[in-house]
């Protein structure tokens, strides 16, 4: 009589795989399978492929954990998307991140998608956690951003931290968006959103310089402040360039030396990023160099604190601090340098201190 296979793999002294292993294995390649071919819109593959009834019509993929019918929508092709509906689709799934079909077809730009999608199968234009306005918003898509205002968008609704479709623009760094939201009458460019930033304050934070001298020239509001008492110059200070720098100054409404989060100027935060033109131009326009922020640090202690090699030196050489001033705790900013590793910074400060 045979004797039966043991279930354990002599070798390697673990089990075998089972049967249901296989098979799930088999449905891993095959959903991959048909993943990839509602990416190429390959409609006689997707029909073969499900024939064989091997893989869930909504089995996700990857990280975003896409469904099929989300992947057909980003990429636009109705016919397999109308094919995968009639086979039991669901369309009022979501991914990992909350996003449903709408904010895919958004995402990739397919106005015909949109159209499609919003009167036959009713999937809801303001989705609260983040509207498809604003997803179109951000990836630059103005034809179907005018779309979905046209089929009655609502451009005043936020997603769940907060940020309209009008701050995801700005992100985004799209200046006809911009202009077309800002032309109708229901947005506000000095909405706050997330943290309290304004439009201007995303645009800054993003690096988008264009969109934020757009929204200077267009009468943002550069005296609000944010959650933790920034205004626009503290932002621009921090995360601009000269040219929007000039931009703002030139509107001469901003309180120039006015503190923020911290205690900080904005020629606080300019030394403190290591951005020596923004410095200066401050400095010309009237600074004071010699305030100090809610622990006694100077723009030479912050300075020092990051490692600012540069700017260290231009202070030094303008002889605008005394190097042996010392913050709330005692310190120097040499001592500060070395506390925090930036032996450069320390050595430079050391050579000019008073001994």
């Amino acid at each position: 009589m045979p004797l039966k296979k043991s279930p354990w793999n002599e070798k390697k002294n673990v089990p075998e795989k089972s049967p249901q292993n296989k098979v799930d294995r088999q449905e891993t390649i095959a959903g991959s399978r048909l993943h990839d071919a509602c990416r190429k819109g390959n409609l006689t593959r997707v029909k073969r492929i499900l024939s064989q009834s091997l893989v869930h019509l909504d089995m996700r993929e990857g990280n975003h954990g896409k469904t099929p019918l989300m992947v057909t929508a980003q990429e636009g092709h109705c016919r397999i998307f109308d094919f995968l509906i009639t086979k039991g689709a669901n369309k009022l799934q979501v991914d990992n991140n909350g996003k449903n079909i709408l904010h895919w077809a958004c995402k990739g730009g397919h106005v015909g998608m949109v159209d499609c999608l919003l009167p036959q199968y009713g999937v809801n234009i303001n989705d609260r956690y983040m509207p498809p306005l604003a997803q179109a918003a951000y990836q630059g898509y103005s034809d179907v951003v005018e779309f979905l205002v046209c089929m009655g968008a609502d451009m005043s609704q936020t997603d769940s931290s907060g940020d309209s479709a009008l701050h995801w623009a700005c992100k985004g760094g799209h200046l006809d968006i911009v202009k077309y939201l800002l032309s109708q009458c229901s947005v506000d460019i000095n909405y706050r959103g997330r943290g309290g930033q304004t439009p201007l304050m995303a645009a800054t934070l993003w690096e988008r310089t264009d969109v934020g001298q757009l929204l200077v020239s267009m009468g943002a509001n550069l005296s609000q402040v944010d959650d933790v008492g920034n205004n626009a110059l503290h932002w621009v200070s921090k995360y601009g360039n000269l040219g929007l720098m000039e931009s703002v100054l030139s509107q001469g409404s901003i309180d120039i030396n006015r503190r923020g989060r911290y205690g900080r100027t904005p020629l606080m935060n300019a030394a403190y990023k290591g951005k020596t033109m923004v410095f200066d131009l401050l400095v010309s326009k009237g600074c004071l160099t010699h305030l100090v922020d809610d622990q006694g640090h100077n723009v030479l202690h912050l300075a020092s604190l990051r490692g600012r090699v540069e700017i260290v030196k231009h202070i030094l050489s303008q002889s605008m601090i005394d190097v042996n001033v010392r913050d709330k705790k005692g310190e120097t900013a040499a001592m500060l340098a070395r506390h925090v590793g930036h032996f450069k910074v320390y050595d430079l400060l050391v050579s000019r201190a008073v001994r």
